[in-house]
């Protein structure tokens, strides 16, 4: 049994990959403000890098393409 929401997202091919890319880019939003609004509260943002945790204070680093100023 389905319900009204899952049958909702009965999408074509192309539908579907539209949604998805447009949830990658709102997950991508949301991680950059995540980051921005921990680095401005505590200073810093733990990522994992390398293998290792690290403690990163600059958004650009983490991502580099990132041309807002939140």
């Amino acid at each position: 049994m389905t319900t009204q929401k899952q049958q909702g997202l009965n999408l074509d091919r192309e539908s579907q990959d539209q949604y998805l890319t447009d949830v990658e880019a709102a997950m991508l939003r949301a991680a950059k403000l995540a980051c921005h609004r921990a680095i401005k509260t505590s200073g810093s943002v733990a990522i994992f890098r390398n293998g290792i945790i690290v403690q990163e204070k600059d958004v650009r680093k983490i991502f580099p393409d990132d041309n807002e100023d939140n």
